[in-house]
Protein backbone atom coordinates (compact mmCIF):
# COMPACT_ATOMS: atom_id res chain seq x y z
CA UNK A 1 0.00 0.00 0.00
CA UNK A 2 1.08 3.30 -0.97
CA UNK A 3 0.62 6.66 0.94
CA UNK A 4 -0.17 10.17 -0.80
CA UNK A 5 1.80 13.24 -0.24
CA UNK A 6 4.35 11.84 2.44
CA UNK A 7 5.91 14.41 4.36
CA UNK A 8 9.70 14.05 6.25
CA UNK A 9 9.68 15.52 9.70
CA UNK A 10 11.38 15.49 13.03
CA UNK A 11 9.74 14.17 16.37
CA UNK A 12 9.74 16.01 19.35
CA UNK A 13 7.26 14.67 22.46
CA UNK A 14 4.50 12.43 22.77
CA UNK A 15 1.89 14.48 25.58
CA UNK A 16 -0.36 11.92 25.00
CA UNK A 17 -1.24 8.14 23.45
CA UNK A 18 -2.01 9.15 20.25
CA UNK A 19 -0.48 12.60 19.76
CA UNK A 20 2.71 13.56 18.52
CA UNK A 21 4.46 16.97 18.33
CA UNK A 22 6.32 16.80 15.31
CA UNK A 23 9.05 19.77 13.67
CA UNK A 24 7.96 20.15 9.97
CA UNK A 25 10.10 23.13 8.12
CA UNK A 26 10.93 24.32 11.44
CA UNK A 27 7.40 24.38 11.94
CA UNK A 28 6.13 22.68 15.45
CA UNK A 29 2.88 21.04 14.28
CA UNK A 30 0.55 18.00 16.16
CA UNK A 31 0.22 14.70 14.55
CA UNK A 32 -1.76 11.88 15.51
CA UNK A 33 -0.15 8.61 16.07
CA UNK A 34 -1.68 5.51 13.94
CA UNK A 35 -0.49 3.23 17.10
CA UNK A 36 -1.82 2.67 20.00
CA UNK A 37 1.19 0.72 21.57
CA UNK A 38 4.00 2.13 23.77
CA UNK A 39 6.65 2.71 21.14
CA UNK A 40 8.95 3.89 23.56
CA UNK A 41 11.81 2.86 21.78
CA UNK A 42 11.41 4.87 18.41
CA UNK A 43 9.67 7.88 19.95
CA UNK A 44 13.03 9.53 20.97
CA UNK A 45 13.56 13.31 20.56
CA UNK A 46 15.06 14.31 17.33
CA UNK A 47 14.27 10.52 15.44
CA UNK A 48 13.35 11.44 11.60
CA UNK A 49 9.74 10.67 11.06
CA UNK A 50 7.52 10.26 8.15
CA UNK A 51 3.74 11.44 8.12
CA UNK A 52 0.83 12.15 5.79
CA UNK A 53 -1.17 15.41 5.44
CA UNK A 54 -4.49 14.58 6.96
CA UNK A 55 -7.63 16.82 5.02
CA UNK A 56 -9.94 15.15 7.45
CA UNK A 57 -12.39 17.94 9.28
CA UNK A 58 -13.52 15.64 11.55
CA UNK A 59 -9.57 15.30 13.30
CA UNK A 60 -7.86 17.95 15.72
CA UNK A 61 -4.39 17.12 13.59
CA UNK A 62 -3.55 18.27 10.29
CA UNK A 63 -0.69 15.14 9.95
CA UNK A 64 -0.70 11.48 10.67
CA UNK A 65 2.34 10.15 12.10
CA UNK A 66 2.80 6.64 9.92
CA UNK A 67 6.65 5.69 9.86
CA UNK A 68 9.87 6.27 11.95
CA UNK A 69 13.40 5.75 11.95
CA UNK A 70 15.07 4.44 14.29
CA UNK A 71 18.72 5.63 15.80
CA UNK A 72 20.39 2.19 14.02
CA UNK A 73 18.93 3.12 10.73
CA UNK A 74 16.01 0.97 10.76
CA UNK A 75 13.14 2.30 9.25
CA UNK A 76 9.78 1.56 10.77
CA UNK A 77 6.14 1.47 10.32
CA UNK A 78 3.41 2.26 12.25
CA UNK A 79 0.45 2.42 11.45
CA UNK A 80 -1.81 -0.48 12.47
CA UNK A 81 -4.31 -0.08 9.57
CA UNK A 82 -1.43 -0.30 7.14
CA UNK A 83 -0.58 -3.69 8.11
CA UNK A 84 -3.91 -4.74 6.94
CA UNK A 85 -3.99 -2.98 3.51
CA UNK A 86 -0.75 -4.53 3.09
CA UNK A 87 -2.17 -7.75 3.53
CA UNK A 88 -5.45 -7.31 1.80
CA UNK A 89 -3.46 -6.27 -1.40
CA UNK A 90 -1.15 -9.55 -0.91
CA UNK A 91 -4.23 -11.98 -0.12
CA UNK A 92 -5.75 -10.52 -3.25
CA UNK A 93 -3.04 -12.30 -5.35
CA UNK A 94 -3.30 -15.67 -3.76
CA UNK A 95 -5.88 -17.47 -5.99
CA UNK A 96 -8.17 -17.38 -3.39
CA UNK A 97 -12.43 -17.90 -5.00
CA UNK A 98 -13.66 -15.51 -1.82
CA UNK A 99 -12.05 -13.07 0.13
CA UNK A 100 -13.95 -11.06 2.56
CA UNK A 101 -12.09 -8.46 4.87
CA UNK A 102 -13.34 -7.02 8.30
CA UNK A 103 -17.36 -8.85 8.63
CA UNK A 104 -18.60 -10.92 10.90
CA UNK A 105 -17.86 -14.85 10.18
CA UNK A 106 -19.76 -17.47 12.57
CA UNK A 107 -19.46 -15.33 15.66
CA UNK A 108 -17.49 -12.19 15.76
CA UNK A 109 -15.47 -9.75 13.43
CA UNK A 110 -12.67 -11.18 11.52
CA UNK A 111 -9.76 -9.30 9.63
CA UNK A 112 -9.82 -12.02 6.70
CA UNK A 113 -12.07 -14.75 5.45
CA UNK A 114 -10.99 -16.51 2.52
CA UNK A 115 -12.19 -19.47 0.47
CA UNK A 116 -10.53 -21.48 -2.18
CA UNK A 117 -10.59 -24.92 -3.58
CA UNK A 118 -7.89 -27.51 -3.67
CA UNK A 119 -6.94 -29.96 -6.22
CA UNK A 120 -9.73 -32.25 -5.71
CA UNK A 121 -12.48 -29.63 -5.83
CA UNK A 122 -12.90 -29.58 -1.90
CA UNK A 123 -13.15 -26.09 -0.64
CA UNK A 124 -11.36 -24.87 1.60
CA UNK A 125 -12.00 -22.15 3.93
CA UNK A 126 -9.34 -20.03 5.81
CA UNK A 127 -9.65 -17.38 8.62
CA UNK A 128 -6.72 -14.65 8.95
CA UNK A 129 -6.34 -12.47 11.70
CA UNK A 130 -3.49 -10.40 11.53
CA UNK A 131 -1.43 -8.41 14.00
CA UNK A 132 1.43 -5.50 13.81
CA UNK A 133 5.39 -6.13 14.89
CA UNK A 134 6.82 -2.73 15.26
CA UNK A 135 8.91 -3.53 18.70
CA UNK A 136 12.69 -4.70 17.68
CA UNK A 137 16.17 -5.58 19.51
CA UNK A 138 19.19 -6.48 17.84
CA UNK A 139 17.72 -7.44 14.19
CA UNK A 140 14.85 -9.53 15.69
CA UNK A 141 11.10 -8.09 16.31
CA UNK A 142 8.89 -9.11 19.71
CA UNK A 143 5.23 -9.62 19.71
CA UNK A 144 3.64 -8.53 22.04
CA UNK A 145 5.24 -5.24 23.14
CA UNK A 146 2.65 -4.59 26.20
CA UNK A 147 0.22 -6.64 28.13
CA UNK A 148 -2.42 -8.50 25.47
CA UNK A 149 -5.18 -9.71 28.19
CA UNK A 150 -7.55 -9.73 25.23
CA UNK A 151 -5.32 -11.38 23.14
CA UNK A 152 -5.75 -14.58 25.19
CA UNK A 153 -9.06 -14.75 24.39
CA UNK A 154 -8.53 -14.28 20.54
CA UNK A 155 -6.36 -17.26 20.58
CA UNK A 156 -9.11 -19.41 22.06
CA UNK A 157 -11.40 -18.45 19.68
CA UNK A 158 -9.20 -19.28 16.77
CA UNK A 159 -8.52 -22.41 18.23
CA UNK A 160 -12.48 -23.32 18.77
CA UNK A 161 -13.03 -22.24 14.78
CA UNK A 162 -9.93 -24.96 14.02
CA UNK A 163 -12.03 -27.61 15.66
CA UNK A 164 -14.72 -26.38 13.35
CA UNK A 165 -12.64 -27.24 10.31
CA UNK A 166 -12.13 -23.58 9.37
CA UNK A 167 -7.94 -22.86 8.58
CA UNK A 168 -7.32 -20.28 11.31
CA UNK A 169 -4.25 -17.95 11.17
CA UNK A 170 -2.62 -15.72 13.26
CA UNK A 171 -0.22 -13.32 10.70
CA UNK A 172 2.08 -11.83 11.83
CA UNK A 173 3.18 -8.48 9.92
CA UNK A 174 6.60 -7.04 10.15
CA UNK A 175 6.61 -3.54 9.74
CA UNK A 176 10.43 -2.92 10.09
CA UNK A 177 12.09 -2.80 7.19
CA UNK A 178 14.75 -5.60 6.93
CA UNK A 179 13.84 -7.69 10.00
CA UNK A 180 12.11 -11.19 8.99
CA UNK A 181 12.46 -13.07 12.64
CA UNK A 182 10.00 -12.53 15.64
CA UNK A 183 10.70 -13.98 19.42
CA UNK A 184 7.31 -14.01 21.61
CA UNK A 185 7.95 -11.60 24.10
CA UNK A 186 7.30 -12.88 27.35
CA UNK A 187 8.74 -9.81 29.44
CA UNK A 188 5.51 -7.48 28.32
CA UNK A 189 3.06 -10.37 28.52
CA UNK A 190 4.43 -13.56 30.69
CA UNK A 191 1.16 -16.03 29.94
CA UNK A 192 0.93 -15.23 25.60
CA UNK A 193 4.04 -17.41 24.54
CA UNK A 194 2.69 -20.35 27.04
CA UNK A 195 -1.29 -19.46 25.63
CA UNK A 196 0.44 -18.95 22.43
CA UNK A 197 2.27 -22.07 21.63
CA UNK A 198 -1.07 -24.14 23.69
CA UNK A 199 -2.86 -22.92 20.50
CA UNK A 200 -0.82 -24.21 18.13
CA UNK A 201 -0.97 -27.67 19.70
CA UNK A 202 -4.54 -27.39 19.26
CA UNK A 203 -4.46 -26.43 16.01
CA UNK A 204 -3.73 -22.60 15.34
CA UNK A 205 -1.53 -21.91 12.45
CA UNK A 206 0.29 -18.79 12.71
CA UNK A 207 2.96 -16.93 9.74
CA UNK A 208 5.32 -14.24 9.40
CA UNK A 209 4.46 -11.52 6.75
CA UNK A 210 7.83 -9.58 6.59
CA UNK A 211 7.48 -6.26 4.86
CA UNK A 212 9.60 -3.93 2.66
CA UNK A 213 9.38 -0.68 4.60
CA UNK A 214 9.75 2.76 2.55
CA UNK A 215 8.38 6.49 3.95
CA UNK A 216 5.71 6.44 1.33
CA UNK A 217 4.42 2.50 1.46
CA UNK A 218 4.43 -0.65 3.28
CA UNK A 219 4.24 -4.07 1.03
CA UNK A 220 4.78 -7.93 1.63
CA UNK A 221 8.01 -9.06 0.95
CA UNK A 222 6.75 -10.89 -2.55
CA UNK A 223 8.00 -14.20 -3.80
CA UNK A 224 6.69 -16.54 -1.65
CA UNK A 225 2.58 -17.60 -1.80
CA UNK A 226 0.52 -18.01 1.06
CA UNK A 227 1.82 -21.29 1.82
CA UNK A 228 5.40 -21.34 1.32
CA UNK A 229 4.86 -18.07 3.99
CA UNK A 230 3.78 -20.94 6.68
CA UNK A 231 6.17 -23.67 5.48
CA UNK A 232 9.21 -21.22 6.31
CA UNK A 233 8.68 -20.04 9.73
CA UNK A 234 8.54 -22.36 13.14
CA UNK A 235 8.66 -22.09 16.42
CA UNK A 236 11.62 -22.41 18.63
CA UNK A 237 12.73 -23.83 21.47
CA UNK A 238 13.59 -20.31 22.87
CA UNK A 239 9.80 -19.10 21.91
CA UNK A 240 11.11 -17.10 19.29
CA UNK A 241 9.50 -17.25 15.62
CA UNK A 242 12.57 -17.69 13.34
CA UNK A 243 11.94 -17.44 9.32
CA UNK A 244 13.96 -17.80 6.54
CA UNK A 245 15.51 -14.90 4.51
CA UNK A 246 13.46 -13.25 1.86
CA UNK A 247 14.19 -15.75 -1.27
CA UNK A 248 15.15 -18.81 0.09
Amino acid sequence: MKYDNIIKGKFISRPSRFIANVEINGKTEKAHIRNNGRCSELFIQGAEVYLTENHSTKKTTAYDLVAVRKKNGLLVNIDNRAAKLAVKEWLEKQGFSKLIGGQVIIDSKIDFYMEKENDYGSLKKFIYEVRTCTLEKNGVSYYPEAPVTNEHKLLRKLVRYSKMGYRTFLAFVIQINGVTGLKLCDDADPLYPMFFKEAVKDGLKYVLLPCIVEPDSLEIIPGKDFFQYMRDFRISSELGVRGSEPGE
